[in-house]
């Protein structure tokens, strides 16, 4: 729609303790971005449309949310993006963000609908989507078919995405300013540790001591973030540390109870863990929002069989024929005649 693309031209491409990230202009010389992108550093590269790029200071801030402001001169011509928070499930909306594959340039996403909304009593839940997102979208507008800015694109994949939602821009300018600074800077340095962790974890063949368990989890802690609380727990899962990888996705589930890739996470890691029956209200969960996905289905029909709850099972097999009904009757070949209980 013409209004989503006219959303290009109030997104910009960044670059600070990521490379690449999006950021988008909410009001005069002010752009709002995910603190994921900056971590701790105090200026952020801001790219410019024609060319050329300016320095953007970093505001601090004791939000909790992955949010972040930065402040550029010289843009008191430009003109912010409508917010709304007039969206609701199965709404229409589009990411517009920095293109990693176009040298920086700010494009329009294949659209996608709401999946959920963030629950009551919980503020630094998410939007939870499917407009298609890639790496460098971090910080980017997601609008709606009117191109009205209703979340900041932060995280996701494999089809499902999330988005900090329009409406907590205001608590995150109210918690901005240099009275802000300390609390800022030690939530900057923990996702700055936290991340390294993390890449680490993932990339090293070394079996992880106590201590290198316990310095990933204080420090994705002390970021409040969910996503970063998501990859900790699959970078410790795929270690086999379960149990410290559980108690990082039941925290993320705290945080934002409707998130898919929180509760995709914990039932991986569960069924890794032999843990069948502590899957089973994940995989309910997921089965109303997510039907036809073939993993969850897969895990729904294994839990339920191992696990005996013969009408997880069912649920599972239903749905399987009726979005893949080819795999049907393996399906329940080996639902009836199972293979032997997985031992952890």
């Amino acid at each position: 729609p013409k209004l989503v693309c006219e959303a290009v031209t109030r997104v910009f491409a960044i670059s600070s303790e990521v490379p690449l990230a999006s950021a988008v202009f909410i009001d005069a010389n002010l752009l709002v971005t995910n603190r994921h992108a900056v971590a701790d550093r105090e200026e952020a590269t801001v790219f410019l449309p024609g060319g050329g790029h300016k320095k953007a200071k970093i505001l601090p801030t004791s939000y909790l949310g992955d949010l972040i402001l930065l402040k550029i001169q010289g843009s008191d011509d430009l003109k912010a993006l409508d917010y709304s928070a007039e969206f609701s499930v199965s709404s229409e909306v589009y990411t517009v963000a920095a293109d990693l594959g176009r040298k920086s340039k700010i494009r329009v996403y294949k659209a996608g609908k709401i999946l959920s909304m963030p629950p009551p009593g919980k503020p630094l839940a998410r939007i939870h989507h499917t407009a298609e997102s890639f790496p460098g979208n971090s910080g980017g507008a997601l609008v709606d078919s009117f191109g009205r800015l209703v979340g900041i694109v932060t995280s996701g994949g494999d089809g499902y995405f999330e988005a900090i939602p329009v409406t907590q821009i205001s608590s995150l300018i109210e918690n901005s300013g240099r009275r802000h600074e300390n609390i800022s800077k030690r939530l900057g340095s923990a996702y700055r540790q936290c991340r390294k962790a993390i890449f680490q974890a993932n990339n090293s063949r070394k079996a992880m001591e106590k201590k290198h368990i316990d310095f990933i989890t204080n420090r994705c802690l002390a970021t409040s973030n969910k996503q970063l609380l998501d990859l900790a727990g699959q970078a410790l899962g795929s270690r086999r540390h379960f149990a410290s990888a559980i108690d990082l996705f039941d925290l993320a589930i705290q945080q934002d109870p409707l998130s898919i890739n929180s509760r995709l996470g914990m039932v991986v890691t569960l069924h890794l863990a032999g843990r069948y029956k502590a899957e089973f209200p994940h995989l309910q969960h997921l089965l109303k929002v997510i039907p036809n996905n073939l993993q969850v289905l897969r895990f729904a029909i294994q839990a339920g069989t191992w696990g005996e709850n013969m009408e997880l099972r069912k649920s599972g097999l239903k749905l399987l024929k009726r979005h893949f009904p080819k795999m049907a009757p393996l399906a329940e070949k080996i639902s009836t005649s199972p293979p032997p209980l997985r031992q952890n």
